[in-house]
C-alpha cells in the first residue's frame, strides 16, 4: 500500500510542479504589464499637461485638404469634410467656425 502511495505521489508531482511554475510565470507577466501600462499613462498624462498640441501646430504640420478652420474638416489629407468628402469647402452651407 505505502509503494501504491509513493507510486501516485511520484506521479502527480511533475504536474504540481508546472503548475506552480507556470501560476507564478503568469502572475508576474501580469504585473509586469500592470506596471507597463501605468507607466504609459503616466507619460501618456504628462505629455498632455506639459506639451498640448495647439490648433495652429495643426494647422501648420498637418497635411490637410480643404479649410482648417471649419469645424467638419476631417483632417484628413484625402477627405475635406466629415459632411461633404468631395468639397468644395467655400460656400458650403454645413460651415461651421471652430472655436
Amino acid at each position: 500500500m505505502t509503494g501504491f502511495i509513493i507510486l501516485l505521489l511520484a506521479a502527480l508531482l511533475p504536474a504540481l510542479l508546472s503548475f506552480i511554475v507556470v501560476r507564478r510565470a503568469k502572475r508576474q507577466f501580469s504585473e509586469r504589464m500592470r506596471r507597463i501600462r501605468a507607466l504609459n499613462n503616466y507619460r501618456r498624462r504628462l505629455d498632455r499637461e506639459f506639451f498640448p498640441v495647439p490648433f495652429d501646430a495643426l494647422e501648420r504640420y498637418g497635411d490637410y485638404i480643404g479649410d482648417i478652420s471649419c469645424r467638419n474638416n476631417a483632417k484628413s489629407p484625402y477627405l475635406r469634410c466629415a459632411i461633404n468628402p468631395s468639397g468644395p469647402c467655400e460656400d458650403c452651407s454645413n460651415y461651421e467656425k471652430r472655436p
